[in-house]
């Protein structure tokens, strides 16, 4: 009976210290790889090496760059208000993990990106992957 009080104490203990553990606040750098689609044809068109700040993260939220975004366990979703030339409104939908010591974001994307050299400027809908990676 002893056997089974430790054991099932241990258990316990184990289960209920568990680390849940959230990326923590610092600096980040973001790659959105995507593709469009103008006159039929398909383009890929990526935003790398962009610097993002993680700044407060809890159970629920977690706020990057200024922007609230929910976060349900491992997964985050909501929209990054980013102040690009190509785009202002990145959507993402992904899941955070530690890779080797680094704290990674990936998923999904989806914006609207403004492209200034087309004649006139257009606006044209993106998709594509995203990866954030911890610079810490």
């Amino acid at each position: 009976m002893k056997k089974i009080n430790l054991l099932f104490s241990l258990a316990a203990l184990i289960l209920f210290s568990c680390n849940k553990e959230n990326p923590p606040t610092g600096l980040y750098m973001g790659d959105f790889f995507g593709t469009y689609t103008s006159n039929g044809n398909t383009y890929d068109e990526s935003l790398v090496g962009i610097q993002l700040e993680i700044t407060e993260t809890d159970k629920n939220h977690i706020l990057i760059s200024g922007a609230s975004l929910e976060k349900d366990g491992k997964k985050i979703k909501g929209v990054l208000n980013l102040q690009f030339h190509k785009a202002d409104l990145i959507t993402i939908d992904g899941k955070w993990k530690k890779v080797n010591g680094n704290y990674v974001i990936e998923g999904d994307f989806t914006s609207n990106y403004l492209f200034t050299n087309a004649q006139p400027p257009m606006t044209l809908p993106v998709k594509g992957t995203f990866k954030i990676e911890s610079t810490f």
